[in-house]
């Protein structure tokens, strides 16, 4: 049964680690088996036509751990990558391959907020 688009408005801070997890769900409510999934997030500056600030897959050392069965995506995004984020708005999108079929299964405005830690 395929799945339908969940908007997911997030806020979070620069120079901060962003462990996002993500849980798929098909359209009755019941968890969506990964296991033979492939996916990819990504975040834009301003929305979904912004310019491409932040890639994340579940190719090897990508940043996605697939959950499998549990239906889980799990995005690590880390304080390195944050560092230089300036409080605003941007756009974050999760796209998945299953049975040779893409569709987004999350996506929303990220807003981020500047904290005051700097090295």
């Amino acid at each position: 049964m395929p799945y339908s688009p969940i908007q997911e408005n997030l806020t979070l801070f620069a120079y901060e680690d962003w462990p996002l997890v993500f849980s798929i769900v098909d359209e009755s409510g019941a968890v969506k088996n990964l296991t033979s999934a492939t996916a990819v997030w990504v975040l834009k500056r301003g929305g979904p036509r912004g310019a491409e600030l932040l890639r994340k897959t579940t190719a090897a050392l990508g940043g996605i751990t697939n959950g499998g069965a549990a239906g889980t995506l799990a995005v690590d995004v880390t304080e390195v990558e944050t560092q230089d984020f300036r409080a605003g708005a941007y756009y974050h999108e999760l796209n998945i391959t299953l049975s040779g079929v893409t569709r987004k299964a999350s996506y929303g405005s990220v807003t981020v907020q500047a904290t005051g830690i700097r090295s």
